[in-house]
């Protein structure tokens, strides 16, 4: 929807050289999309570093045998603008808790949106039962449902860190104002953290005060890395394609600006 307004106010302002653009960069999207969706290519994701720190921080909270705090961010999965993030941090919170739950680390999440609670039940308790343990899960212990207020989130999860204590503090997902109160808590008490978000305002924040950070789309990356389904493959695939197109006419803009040609800027301007 979002996509055909824009379109629509750029060909109605006179600017069809945007409106070119913008449909490029959709259909190379698209077509990997549809592409990876079909099962008729399925992209390759290199393993993302932050994949092996959250290993070595997991390794880290056995030998310690001290818990890993989890936190999938303060959005809910209906988020116009950061339901992305939100799905970002369930699917690498899928991986994470197979991981402890396989290493014999216990793991406690801290829910902010209703919306997020039942997913992240589900996906903790089918990392315990699949791993052998669904004895070791426990209801209302496990993932821990604070407060759908960012505040109240703040201060419960805040609580959590300081009575257990964990190794390992995950912070990923939409993180906003509370960002660096949580991080600096898990700091003074010793967590190895890492860390993820898309929102620009508090990247430095959690860059500043956790060990590891996957920066803006990194998140994504690692998700679709993770995941089984070859969809966000596609669409992550589909970003890097319009993304080296940019960069090639940033670049050829660039070339032609310095030697006095206005090709570029004569088409830019249709």
């Amino acid at each position: 929807m979002k996509l055909g307004v824009t379109m629509g106010i750029e060909l109605i302002s006179g600017r069809l050289s945007w409106l070119a653009i913008t449909v490029v960069f959709s259909s190379a999207m698209l077509v990997f999309l549809v592409l990876a969706m079909k099962r008729i290519y399925d992209p390759k994701i290199r393993r993302h570093p932050g994949i092996d720190a959250i290993d070595e921080a997991i390794g880290r909270a056995v030998e310690m045998g001290q818990p890993v705090c989890y936190s999938p961010g303060i959005a809910g999965i209906y988020s116009t603008k950061y339901a992305a993030d939100t799905s970002a941090a369930l699917t690498i919170l899928d991986y994470v808790a197979k991981k402890a739950v396989e290493k014999g680390a216990p793991i406690i999440v801290g829910v902010a949106p209703p919306t997020v609670l039942p997913l992240a039940e589900d996906i903790v308790k089918t990392a315990y039962i699949t791993m052998g343990r669904p004895e070791e899960y426990k209801s209302g212990e496990t993932v821990r449902f604070l407060s759908p207020h960012q505040w109240g989130f703040t201060s419960g999860y805040i609580g959590i860190l300081h009575r257990e204590k964990p190794a390992v503090n995950l912070l990923l997902g939409c993180h906003a104002a509370e960002a660096m109160i949580i991080a600096e808590t898990g700091a003074s008490v010793g967590a190895v953290q890492i860390s993820g978000t898309t929102n620009v305002y508090q990247m430095p924040f959690f860059i500043a005060a956790c060990d590891y950070t996957f920066l803006a789309e990194d998140e994504y990356a690692a998700a679709a890395y993770l995941s089984p389904d070859p969809t966000q493959r596609g669409v992550i695939f589909g970003q890097d394609i319009a993304k080296i197109i940019c960069s090639i006419l940033v670049l050829l803009g660039a070339i032609s600006a310095t030697f006095g040609i206005e090709v570029f800027k004569e088409i830019l301007s249709l």
